[in-house]
């Protein structure tokens, strides 16, 4: 079991071998995922991962949930 996160939103996700098992579609309909789409986990412990989403263009993907003061995010007050 490993545990994404997102803004301030954390989720679960079982694992079989290197594949991402139960929970996984949760995340892939939470986070909208498209083709192209990348992700980037920023390792935080053995089985926590930040996870950043990037547009098929390069842009981050931002959410609701996301808050200016998000550590990884480029919004708001984060960026000074």
């Amino acid at each position: 079991m490993i545990t994404l996160r997102t803004g301030n939103k954390t989720i679960t996700i079982a694992m079989r071998g290197r594949q991402f098992t139960d929970n996984w579609n949760i995340f892939v309909a939470k986070h909208q995922l498209q083709f192209r789409e990348v992700l980037v986990f920023v390792p935080e412990s053995i089985t926590t991962y930040t996870v950043l989403i990037f547009d098929r263009h390069g842009a981050e993907k931002h959410f609701p949930w996301y808050d200016s003061f998000y550590a990884y995010s480029t919004m708001g007050d984060a960026a000074t």
